[in-house]
C-alpha cells in the first residue's frame, strides 16, 4: 500500500505520468479504489476473524 502511494505522487509529479493518465485515465479511478480497500484495516478485519 506504501509504494502504491509513492508511485502515484511521483507520476503527478513527472510530466510522462501527466500524459499517461489524460490517455488512459480509467488507470487513475481503479487505482484509488485499490489502494483505499487494502488501507482500511477495518475491512481487513472481517475477512480474517
Amino acid at each position: 500500500s506504501v509504494p502504491a502511494g509513492d508511485s502515484f505522487l511521483c507520476r503527478d509529479q513527472a510530466p510522462v505520468g501527466r500524459r499517461l493518465v489524460s490517455r488512459q485515465p480509467v488507470k487513475v479511478i481503479h487505482q484509488v479504489p485499490v489502494v483505499s480497500a487494502p488501507v482500511e484495516p477495518g475491512r481487513l478485519e472481517i475477512p480474517l476473524d
